[in-house]
Formats: structure tokens, sequence, C-alpha cells
């Protein structure tokens, strides 16, 4: 886990609320699909210090690295970093973390992804089409509306790029939307995993995102039979 300067260079909006921020690193870091990075600026006023833990939704395979956040009734830490001006050197700390992709094999992979929780799967998504990993992956992900899809033109490329790669978006306030979702509605639960994933019996499940909805998948997950040494989680602890 070295020390590393991170240089911000560039900013997207992926939804109204959520922000991808990229940055050089120098030295140059060295990073696994799923992994988190420690990001250290000072923030003013804001009760958790200096240091934030953040997925690295990019791809090794990618030139940049690439944290994706909430930018939304944001922290002082996240509006400082909102606020950033482009060529802002930051400390942080490349690679922690230990939530990537198993080993090639028989075993599929099933991503359960509630809303920011796709930032991990995102990486292990695009690296596994840029390699052409030989696994078989299966990304379900809910979002309160379709204006809140995270990352949602990548997941198209990355499925038309990738035979071997589906994604299943259920939305969970459709009401509240202004765009028409003729898609699944409500949340993750057992009987939509087993709708679109079937048997799990081959699979390895993947669970990500804020602790409580971890929490809340990892018994949907026990409810659907799935062995615990078949199960990754990641929660994303102080998020």
């Amino acid at each position: 886990m070295p020390e590393v300067v991170l240089t911000l260079v560039g900013s997207r909006p992926e939804t109204p609320s959520v922000r991808s921020f990229f940055f050089e690193s120098s030295p140059p870091a060295s990073w696994s699909a799923g992994q988190y990075l420690m990001l250290r600026m000072e923030a003013p006023g804001d009760p958790r210090g200096p240091s934030r833990m953040f997925t690295i939704s990019a791809s090794p395979s990618e030139p940049r690295i690439m944290i994706t956040t909430h930018v939304a009734n944001r922290s002082p830490f996240k509006e400082r970093l909102a606020s950033l001006e482009f060529g802002t050197p930051l400390k942080g700390r490349v690679p922690m973390g230990t939530f990537i992709l198993h080993e090639p094999g028989p075993r599929r992979a099933v991503f359960l992804a509630p809303g920011i929780g796709i930032t991990p799967f995102r990486a292990i998504a695009r690296q596994a089409t840029d390699a052409d990993l030989p696994h078989e992956i299966l990304l379900l992900y809910s979002c309160r509306t379709p204006e809140e899809i995270v990352f949602r033109r990548d997941l198209e490329i990355m499925e038309e790029d990738n035979p071997r790669f589906r994604t299943v978006v259920t939305i969970t306030r459709a009401e509240e939307s202004k765009e028409r979702w003729d898609g699944p509605t409500g949340h993750i639960d057992a009987a939509f995993v087993r709708k679109h994933a079937g048997s799990l019996d081959d699979a390895v499940v993947y669970v990500a995102g804020p602790p409580s909805t971890v929490e809340g998948l990892l018994r949907v997950v026990e409810e659907l039979q799935v062995p615990k040494d078949r199960v990754r989680a990641e929660r994303f602890t102080g998020y």
C-alpha cells in the first residue's frame, strides 16, 4: 500500500447526484479491479477528518485512476473535492482491499449492486471485457430512478463488447422519474435474483455498497442458500 501523489486531471457527471473524478498517479500506481484507495485532503469542518476511502472505479486497463461518488448533500470533504482545480495534487495510498474477481473456472460471477455499490463492479466488468476474461458475469443493479443509473452508457458498451457480460437494472422509485421506465421495478430480493440469475449453484456472489444495504442483500443471499465460501462482500464503511 505505497503512498502516491494523485493529481486531479478531470471529472465528469454520471448522474444528477454522482460524479467521477480522474487522477494521474506519481509514481504510477498498480491495482486490481475492485480494490480501493485512500485519499487525503484537508477539509476544515469535516468531523471525519482528512482521509476517505474510495473504490477505484476504473479498470487497470484504463489510463487513469477514477473514483466515483455522490456529490449531492455533500460533506465538507466532498464539497472541497468537487471544487478542486484540475492540477491539484493530493496524497493517497493505492491499492487497498481484496474484493476482486475469482480465478477463471467453472463458476460464473453474480454481482448485486445497490446504487453507488456499482463502483467496484464497473471496474471488474471493464477489466473482464478489456482482457477478454472467460468469466460469465451477471450484474443485478438497483437504482432509485432511471436518471440515477450510474455508468449507464459504460454498461451498455460493455454488454455490446462482451458477450459474457449481462446487466439487469431494476428501478425502486419509478414514480419519481420523468423518464419512462419499462424494465423491472422493485428492490433486489430473492425472487428477483431467482428470476434473472436462476440457480446459484454454479455462482460466486458479490455484494457491495453501504453497510446496511449490504447486510440486507446478504440476508437475501442467505435465503438463496449460497454457501458462505462463495459469497464476497464489500461494505463502504463511512461512505
